[in-house]
Order: structure tokens, then C-alpha cells, then sequence
């Protein structure tokens, strides 16, 4: 067993990943205050990390093969402050998007690093523990700078970004207490390892859940305040009881891996399936709460699962580089999102809200059979490792 000291650095960094939302209650502020820009391109202060990733964190992959991950960490923490925290002090809207863009480099390198370390440090059962408390820090990370952004959001706009502060704080910390990981070995001169296909299976359905999750991010506040079922407060409280729920999942997931074993990842497609059916069949905001906790809940037992199996899959001298395809891909999902269901809501004649939400869960609900369907003829290469 590793020591917790150990646990606690690797796990750090996860507290940062989903942190590029985080600066969302100074928008409608900034709107204000940057009257001559337009506003669609003022919520590129949120879209623009997310698109930098996908392209930097394919370029991590190749880094990582010369440069340790350990620099590589430092250097994506420093990208993380200075991108971060710099448009605090910034009145030119066009110098706060390139610090934005500068920040996504940072979260390009971290995302992969986020379970790349945890894959180079744990193994057996300690892997699949530590895959669950990550996505629970990742939830904890979450709620923690959505609720310190508020705070600071009601100071002034430019304060909200202060909260990537602690970036500088991890960095200290990982330069001091994270020791360099094991390096794989490389491969033999002249031969070149190939990935698997079923490492490119593992993606895509890494793309798909990610495309069909993110829809509650972008709909069910315009669901709830539309259909007068709540106000815009009350529509950011569903989205916080989706991280608290991803926080249980994650701490239990390695409890329900222990139970369901090759079944985790169906089981997580369909409670997320399951979720998003709850709150497109729902009127009220104690059915929907429930809905989101449930979103969120199947979320943290599915990816995690996933990552576990891409360290299986992808052979040792190329896991890198499965991270960082993966890293990018979810990238992508969460980008071409809302606009595969805007053009899907232009062909059906809907609106946005309750109709992408319906179309989510059925999608993940069919998948999530079809998983389990999968699940059921595979020899998956966790189970006895896992259960060991």
C-alpha cells in the first residue's frame, strides 16, 4: 500500500481539471464592462480552454516520451497560474483571451498527467481505488472553485479569476513531494509499437459518453428557467448536486468495481442514461436534483473504469500517448456537443432544454446495453487484477 503522502500529491492535480467553468459567474459582468466586444465571444473566457486542450494535450504525448512527467507537471501548473490569474490585472479583452489560451495548455498537459501518474504509481485493486478517488476530487475540485469563484464574482469580474491561484499552491507542492514516476521501457531500436485497436474502441466510447454527458451542462439550466420550473439559481444548484454526486460515486467506485467487475462501465452508461431520463421526464425540482445526483453518480463509476482499462490496453512504452488521444478526444466531444444537438434541434423543429436531454438518455441508454451486452462475451483484463 502507498503511502498517503503519495496518494495525496497525485491526486492534486485532479482537483484542477474541470476548473476552466469555474470563471462563469463573471461573464454577465464582463458582457457589461467590455460593451464593444461581442458577447458570444466573450463566453470564449469559458469555450476557448477546452478547444487549446484537445491540441496540447496531443502535443503532451509526445513530450512525455523525452521529458519527464514530473517537469512536464511544473510546466503545466506555471501555464495553469499565469493563464489563470493574469486577466485579473487585465483590461484588454484580447490579451485575457490569449492568457485563456495559455491556461488550456496548462490544462491540455494536466488532464492526461491527472491519470497518467496515477497509472505509473498504483497497480491491481490500489489502481482501481485511486481511479475512483480521482474522479472524486475532480467533483471536489469542482464545487470548491465554483463556490470560491461565486464569492469573489460579487467583489468585482476581474477578482473571480484570482481563484486560480492554487495553481501556484499545487506547484510548490509537487516540486517538493512528488518523486519522479518509473519510466517505461522504451521500445527496442528500429521497432515501433503500434496501438491497439481496442485502444481506439475504448476512445471513441470515451467521445460518445463525454458528447452525450456534457448535454446537461449546456440544457438543463435552460430547461429549468425556460419552463419556469426555477430560477437561474436554483439551475446552477442542480448542476452542484451533479458534482456532489460524482464525489460519492467516486469514493465508492472501488467498492462497486469489487461487486459488478467487467458490468462497472455498463452499469455507469445506464445510471447516467437513467439520470438524464429523470430530469427529461420531470417538472419538478426535487425529481430533477435527483436526476442530476444520478448523472453525476454514473459518470464517476463509468470514466474511471474506462481510464483503468486504457492502462490495460495500451502497451506500457505507448500509454502515454493512449492518455493524451483520450484527453483530446473528450476535448472534442465536449466541443462538438452543443452543436450536433442545436443542428439536431433544427431538423426535429424543437427547442433546446428538455429535447436534448430526451435524445442524451436514449443514447446512453442503448449504448449502455450495448456495453453490457459486450461486457457479457469479453474476458476483460481487469477482473483479475482487480479483484486480487
Amino acid at each position: 500500500m502507498k503511502n498517503w503522502s503519495l496518494k495525496a500529491v497525485v491526486l492534486s492535480i485532479s482537483l484542477l481539471m474541470l476548473t476552466p467553468t469555474a470563471v462563469s459567474p463573471a461573464i454577465s459582468e464582463m458582457i457589461s464592462v467590455f460593451k464593444d466586444t461581442d458577447p458570444a465571444l466573450i463566453k470564449w473566457v469559458i469555450t476557448l480552454p477546452s478547444l487549446v486542450m484537445v491540441f496540447f494535450a496531443l502535443i503532451y504525448g509526445r513530450l512525455a516520451t523525452f521529458i519527464s512527467k514530473k517537469t512536464l507537471t511544473l510546466v503545466a501548473l506555471i501555464c495553469f497560474f499565469i493563464g489563470g490569474v493574469v486577466p485579473a490585472f487585465l483590461n484588454n479583452f484580447t490579451m485575457i483571451l490569449a492568457m485563456r489560451a495559455l491556461f488550456g495548455v496548462g490544462i491540455g498537459f494536466l488532464m492526461p498527467l491527472a491519470v497518467g501518474l496515477i497509472a505509473d504509481f498504483f497497480e491491481g485493486k490500489e489502481l482501481g481505488e485511486m481511479m475512483g478517488y480521482q474522479s472524486a476530487v475532480v467533483n471536489l475540485g469542482t464545487l470548491i472553485f465554483m463556490f470560491i469563484a461565486g464569492l469573489l464574482a460579487a467583489v468585482g469580474w476581474n477578482y473571480t479569476f484570482l481563484v486560480y491561484s492554487a495553481g501556484l499552491f499545487i506547484a510548490i507542492w509537487i516540486f517538493f513531494k512528488l518523486p519522479e514516476p518509473p519510466r517505461a521501457e522504451p521500445p527496442k531500436t528500429g521497432e515501433k509499437v503500434k496501438m491497439p485497436v481496442k485502444v481506439y474502441t475504448i476512445i471513441l466510447a470515451v467521445f460518445l459518453f463525454n458528447m452525450m454527458f456534457t448535454v446537461i451542462f449546456t440544457d438543463a439550466s435552460v430547461m429549468i428557467t425556460g419552463e419556469g420550473i426555477g430560477t437561474i439559481a436554483q439551475g446552477g444548484t442542480v448542476l452542484t448536486i451533479l458534482a456532489a454526486g460524482g464525489l460519492i460515486g467516486g469514493l465508492i467506485f472501488g467498492k462497486i468495481m469489487e461487486i459488478l467487475k467487467k458490468f462497472t462501465v455498463s452499469f455507469g452508461w445506464l445510471l447516467t442514461g437513467l439520470g438524464m431520463g429523470t430530469i427529461a421526464m420531470s417538472s419538478n425540482l426535487t425529481l430533477i436534483s435527483l436526476g442530476s445526483a444520478l448523472v453525476g453518480f454514473g459518470m464517476a463509476i463509468a470514466m474511471p473504469f474506462y481510464m483503468i482499462l486504457l492502462s490495460k490496453a495500451s502497451p506500457p512504452s505507448i500509454n502515454t500517448k493512449a492518455f493524451a488521444y483520450s484527453t483530446s478526444l473528450i476535448g472534442i466531444g465536449i466541443f462538438l456537443s452543443p452543436i450536433i444537438f442545436t443542428q439536431l434541434i433544427n431538423i426535429f423543429g424543437k427547442e433546446a432544454g428538455r429535447f436534448p436531454i430526451l435524445i442524451s438518455a436514449i443514447v446512453l441508454l442503448v449504448a449502455g446495453c450495448a456495453v453490457l451486452v459486450y461486457n457479457y462475451f469479453e474476458k476483460s483484463p481487469i477482473e483479475a487484477e482487480v479483484s486480487a
